[in-house]
């Protein structure tokens, strides 16, 4: 079966790129027309300029965004009537009513971020809480509702409609999720999305951000709960969802109540085996850390050179206080070494880094406990995106004249993931040792590893 292609308008899909889920911005003019599912987090107002003073205690849009804004509006609202129309579902996530003016003529009513969508929600307020009720049998919302029930807050509430109703405030009186049919298709709102655990790392800046395993995780079951209910939507089973006095034991048939035994029990078989899965998924990602040494840059490189060394023998760790931070501390009997890495997307690692790398010397060497100097050792991964065989030199000529100078040992990260690679699946107590003393003993140059047996 072809894979869908889900694209996502304003919601931050845990695991995003990784997953294959396309994002696309408010402020684009892009079509929806190549997307199978679609999904929606009107978030809006922070994209667009406001001018100093506000009208009527509301953000006024400044001259030059009011006009980008209408033009945003009317696209996406158009944008997703021809999907609708074309038999598509939405899924929109229910952030918090954002009203503000596009111009403080008094004649201009207030915009709500809900205006570019197709259908009006009635009696739309802002209210927040986390005790959401079931109001009906969920249906084909039974695993999304599984997964993401305790990550899910509402952040509005609506009018109340028996029929489309799935998921209501905790006195049942009013709506926080439904599922809408529109024309040909189907909006499926769905409260707030807020996930408790930490889902993304940042780089050594603080501020490139990758998605964790926990996001792909998470993403996965979320993609696969999306692509279900858009599957059942699709085939009408949906439209008419069984009432919930339908549902009691004396209307159901014994072949039905034994089925719905077998299928709870093929659901926690599956909770187990997904556990599971995600567990090996995990350590699989984890055992495969090394070959961030081929292509990484920033703090997974990093973390794959502190293993590396760590297999090789030496005490490595990255060192953090109050007013010192260096990439890699390692510590064996060959000696006491500080080591920065930097990564290079398509050039040669250049002298920049040997700056930072001879102050971090000498500041760990004011450290009252520290008697030694340790020696300076530069990771570099130069064109890190190439093939191994297509990439140039990894240090500029400026780069080996201050190594040099330094007595710095210098490292091309590629060159640690065979030596790793076999000790890590070889037990040799020797071989370590001569990896350790070729950064020992290398003064200036780059450290050539012994071959491996």
């Amino acid at each position: 079966m072809a894979k869908k292609h889900i694209v996502s308008l304003g919601f931050d899909f845990p695991g995003g790129e990784l997953l294959n889920v396309e994002n696309i911005s408010f402020k684009s003019n892009k079509s929806l027309c190549d997307a199978d599912i679609i999904i929606l987090e009107p978030c809006i107002l922070d994209l667009y300029r406001h001018s100093v003073f506000s009208h009527l205690g509301k953000p006024v849009l400044d001259a030059d965004d009011r006009f980008v804004y209408t033009e945003n509006r009317d696209h996406w609202r158009q944008e997703l009537n021809l999907n609708l129309e074309d038999g598509k579902t939405i899924f929109i996530f229910l952030s918090t009513t954002e009203e503000f003016y596009r111009s403080s003529i008094i004649s201009h009513n207030a915009e709500l971020n809900y205006n570019m969508l197709p259908i009006t929600i009635n009696n739309l307020e802002s209210k927040s809480g986390n005790q959401i009720k079931i109001a009906q049998n969920l249906g084909c919302l039974s695993t999304y509702w599984h997964n993401f029930s305790q990550y899910s807050k509402y952040k509005v509430c609506f009018e109340l409609d028996r029929e489309t109703t799935f998921l209501s405030t905790k006195t049942g009186n009013r709506a926080v999720g439904a599922i809408i049919p529109v024309k040909n298709g189907n909006l499926v709102l769905l409260p707030h999305l807020e996930f408790d655990e930490q889902l993304e790392e940042y780089d050594e800046d603080g501020e490139l951000y990758y998605w964790n395993n926990l996001a792909v995780s998470h993403g996965k079951k979320l993609q696969a709960a999306f692509i279900e209910i858009d599957k059942v939507l699709r085939s009408g089973q949906a439209n008419t969802p069984p009432p919930e006095w339908s549902q009691k034991p004396n209307f159901k048939l014994a072949s039905e109540l034994k089925l719905e035994k077998s299928i709870s029990e093929t659901k926690k078989q599956i909770e187990e085996l997904q556990q599971k899965l995600d567990s090996e998924q995990a350590e699989l990602d984890k055992q495969g850390r090394l070959r961030w040494l081929l292509f990484e840059t920033g703090k997974p490189l990093e973390a794959a050179i502190l293993e590396a060394l760590q297999i090789m023998g030496f005490n490595a760790e990255n060192y953090q206080d109050d007013e010192l931070e260096f990439d890699a501390v390692f510590v064996s009997k060959e000696g006491r070494f500080i080591g920065e890495a930097e990564g290079k997307d398509n050039k040669a690692i250049n002298v920049a880094k040997f700056s930072q790398l001879e102050r971090e010397i000498q500041e760990n060497f004011a450290r009252e406990e520290v008697t030694k100097y340790a020696k300076g050792v530069l990771f570099g991964n130069a064109d890190r995106l190439k093939e191994l065989e297509q990439r140039a030199e990894f240090f500029t000529k400026k780069c080996i004249l201050g190594a040099e100078r330094l007595k710095i040992a210098l490292i091309r990260t590629p060159d640690l993931f065979p030596v790793a690679k076999y000790l890590k699946e070889n037990n040799n107590s020797n071989f370590a040792k001569l990896c350790r003393e070729a950064i020992a003993n290398t003064e200036g140059k780059i450290v050539e590893f012994p071959i491996i047996p």
